[in-house]
């Protein structure tokens, strides 16, 4: 049977192995690269197909350990049906040679591997391979200048290869929001050093659906943008002074209606008119609320979900 499995440390996806098993029933999987995991990790194997899954097994359960999915989005915990898949993972005498990196974008922080002074290692990352000698100090380090965003990397040391993870964080903190129409908004966005600490009283360029303008950061590296009145969607870039990092976000504008729409309906047949009402976060309004609406110039109140009787 065809097998694939990954392999996820701390939530991040650092290997991914497929092949053929020999036989039915147990086997153990030699993978062609270690993954180095350590004290404090959080570590997940994923297979892709078929897995066994036994029902009141002596085996102590437990919650959050054994889970399915047919999508790969929503899992089911098996520990609720009293169920376990089995799967094994083995661990190796410890090569602790290397660390996970997490950095952020345009620091100086490489991903290192420590042996003896002089000693080489084979460093492969981003499609590429590098020979690398370790100084005086048994350190072999490997510069990384990507933009954000998760990697993998492979040491070769002594005809063993391991995988670490590299994590690259942005410099500018902001996320996309979603507002009602006609409404306001304070678009927040925190600046920060290559180093992680936040950019103060430094003056930050900024482009608004194509058009530019300087804003300066207060003491905590943020910039605040008001918006008054939103009709339209806001296509927000900033870009870092110190290292030229940039983000992009949006504020998407929503219609305060969602499924109103035209009606056809015959003289006096009962037909009603439905929406649902949109408040200024963009989410539905809570029940109770009261709206106000003009048919044939006459006003209405009525409350969310609005329901309005057609004569």
């Amino acid at each position: 049977m065809n097998y694939t499995f990954e392999i996820e440390v701390n939530g991040v996806a650092v290997y991914a192995q497929e092949g053929v098993s020999s036989f039915g029933g147990y086997e153990t999987i030699k993978m062609d690269r270690y993954v180095q995991i350590k004290k404090g990790d959080t570590f997940r194997v994923i297979f892709k197909n078929k897995v066994p899954v036994i029902l009141f097994s002596r085996i102590n359960l437990e919650p959050n350990k054994s889970k399915v999915s047919v999508d790969g989005k929503t899992w089911t915990d098996l520990y609720d049906d009293e169920e376990v898949a089995i799967l094994k993972a083995y661990t190796i005498a410890d090569v602790n040679i290397t660390d996970n990196l997490v950095k952020y974008y345009g620091g100086d922080a490489a991903f290192t591997a420590h042996v003896g002074a002089g000693e080489g290692v084979i460093f492969e990352f981003d499609g590429e391979f590098y020979n690398v000698t370790a100084d005086e100090n048994g350190t072999c380090k490997l510069p990384i200048d990507k933009y954000d965003g998760k990697y993998n990397v492979t040491t070769t040391y002594n005809n063993i290869s391991i995988v670490n993870y590299i994590v690259i964080n942005s410099t500018i903190i902001s996320s996309n929001v979603t507002r009602g129409y006609n409404s306001n908004y304070d678009y927040k966005a925190q600046v920060l050093s290559p180093t992680g600490t936040p950019l103060n009283n430094t003056e930050v360029a900024v482009s608004i659906n194509g058009k530019f303008s300087n804003y300066t950061t207060d003491s905590s590296g943020f910039i605040t943008i008001k918006f008054t009145k939103l009709t339209k969607d806001q296509i927000i870039i900033v870009t870092n002074p110190s290292n030229a990092d940039n983000k992009q976000t949006k504020i998407a504008v929503k219609s305060r209606f969602s499924g109103a729409g035209n009606v056809a309906m015959y003289y006096f047949d009962g037909s009603k008119f439905k929406a649902r009402i949109v408040g200024d976060d963009g989410k539905y309004v809570g029940k109770g609320q009261t709206v106000t609406i003009k048919l044939n110039k006459k006003t209405y109140k009525v409350k969310q979900v609005l329901t309005v009787m057609l004569l």
